[in-house]
């Protein structure tokens, strides 16, 4: 569901080629707070204008974003700051926690609460 003050965000970055996503890492995240088309552009764009990622997949029924990035420019901690920020400067509130076995400290700080982030689209839900 769109804010009616939201503007639509279009998927402005283009597609990577699929020969350097195949050399790439990925990650999925649970991304809480993304609520419709425009959530999901502005979270997908956000992290492709970071250096290191190389694409970036939405699935909005799921609420889940996968990543493949370079790890040695970005790191997964770095990715849930990412979606984070543009949360914040959009007056969303997005929490990233990533999906399956990782060695990243992150992984158990952002767990914590998680299941109760993922009622609502904004900050006042």
């Amino acid at each position: 569901m769109q804010h009616a003050t939201d503007p639509p965000v279009d998927p402005t970055l283009p597609r990577a080629d699929p020969r350097v996503r195949r050399d790439a890492c990925s990650v999925d995240l649970a991304v809480a707070g993304m609520g419709c088309p425009s959530c999901g552009n502005r979270v997908r764009n956000a992290l492709l204008a970071h250096p290191g990622v190389v694409e970036v997949e939405v699935d909005l029924c799921a609420l889940v974003v996968r990543v493949w990035y370079d790890p040695e420019l970005v790191g997964v901690r770095e990715l849930v700051g990412i979606v984070a920020v543009v949360g914040d400067a959009s007056q969303h509130r997005y929490i990233a926690v990533p999906l399956g076995p990782s060695a990243d400290p992150c992984v158990k700080e952002a767990s914590s609460g998680l299941h109760d982030s993922f009622r609502g689209h904004g900050r006042d839900s």
